[in-house]
């Protein structure tokens, strides 16, 4: 028998998208060092693959395990983005930032 238990949270598919951003706020987990907690506006994206879930014009938070400390908020910067989460809420997972002109 399937389980419709409604109250379960639903996972995003496995995706990947090229995303242009607006760094917003940058900073250090406390939790781990390695890890820097990230809010950006998405200003352009395209789908590596799987399901689109990144919408230009929203603000939106995320992390990466990528060394952050030469970027700013303000600064414009391409990079990989998986979205994790369920429909309601989640996070993007950057990798590969690259700073913008």
């Amino acid at each position: 028998m399937h389980d419709q238990n409604p109250s379960r949270p639903v996972t995003a598919a496995p995706n990947e998208s090229l995303l242009k951003l607006r760094l917003i706020t940058c900073s250090q987990s406390q939790d781990d060092a390695r890890k820097w907690l990230l809010s950006f506006e998405i200003i352009e994206t395209s789908v590596v693959f799987g399901p689109q879930f990144a919408e230009p014009g929203k603000t939106v938070e995320g992390f990466s395990f990528e060394n952050f400390q030469n970027f700013r908020p303000g600064d414009t910067l391409s990079a990989r983005a998986e979205y994790l989460g369920g429909a309601h809420h989640g996070y993007y997972q950057l990798t590969r930032p690259e700073k913008k002109d």
